[in-house]
């Protein structure tokens, strides 16, 4: 499914729906936040299976594939960010208490967690929440200026509902540490490659800073940049060397050897895929 099915200009939606019968697998190309309106089931994310139940809210990352196999008739509200949403918003998210956890941390470390850590609204709650999440959709609908409040609302109901994540699920002191532990080793992983940016880097040798094995770390890093530790090393590469380009003078074949291409020819390649252009005519504005 594709942001742009919606037919909508403004980077947030809002769908609830009823289901009867199965969803089959599908993914997206925005973040989805799910919220059981009704009913149960069984949500299959990743080839793993979690029931799911009236007041389970949780989150899909773009590219995670999933379905639903409801037990009764299930109804589903669908919040549905195009990323462009987050670059509008005028304050950083990520200062909200459980944001990250709740956004990114959970899904990214679903199956390995078996979805224990997965927020459940009580009954207090719901009917908090709820109203919400129709006055969104409502307002989504409404041409004059419900976008804005729409807006405002689904920031008042992120900010709800991370509270809420901080102080039921990561209440624990040994899940706040989990999390941590998973979230860290990736962050090592990402630091041990931009500080090695133009040397010789092997996957043995990220894994090793990671504290991690190669298939581990190679799975956590795909989960949490979308990228493998070799193409996200690639993709930090291009980028610098974008940045010589654009301000220094240095010839193309001194920047492939300062980005740890050391073939000037494999560089134009990588740089042109990476890019669409060639990096003279990158340099030249081409």
């Amino acid at each position: 499914m594709r942001y742009a099915d919606f037919k909508t200009d403004f980077p947030l939606s809002v769908h609830t729906r009823t289901q009867p019968a199965s969803i089959f697998y599908h993914d997206h190309d925005f973040l989805e936040i799910v919220y059981i309106m009704r009913g149960s089931g069984t949500h299959r994310h990743a080839g793993d299976d979690f029931p799911v139940h009236h007041g389970d809210c949780f989150t899909i990352l773009p590219g995670d594939r999933h379905a639903y196999l409801p037990r009764t008739s299930l109804t589903i509200v669908n919040i549905c960010i195009h990323p462009s949403f987050f670059s509008q918003v005028r304050f950083d998210l990520n200062v909200i208490s459980g944001y990250k956890e709740f956004i990114s941390l959970e899904p990214m470390f679903r199956a390995e967690t078996s979805s224990r850590y997965k927020l459940h609204l009580n009954a207090a709650d719901q009917r908090r929440v709820e109203p919400m999440l129709i006055g969104m959709e409502r307002d989504l609908h409404d041409a004059a200026g419900g976008c804005i409040s729409a807006a405002g609302e689904f920031l008042r109901f992120i900010v709800f509902i991370c509270g809420r994540y901080h102080d039921t699920v990561l209440s624990a002191k040994t899940i706040r540490s989990d999390f941590a532990g998973k979230s860290d080793a990736v962050e090592r992983a990402i630091a041990y490659i931009e500080a090695n940016i133009n040397g010789d880097i092997r996957l043995s040798d990220v894994a090793d800073a990671a504290l991690l094995s190669t298939s581990r770390i190679s799975a956590r890093f795909k989960k949490a940049t979308g990228l493998s530790p070799i193409d996200y090393l690639i993709k930090s590469r291009i980028d610098e060397a974008a940045r010589l380009l654009r301000d220094t003078g240095l010839s193309v074949t001194d920047i492939a050897f300062k980005t740890g291409f050391h073939d000037s020819n494999y560089f134009t390649r990588m740089f042109r895929k990476e890019t669409g252009k060639t990096p003279v005519a990158f340099r030249s504005g081409q």
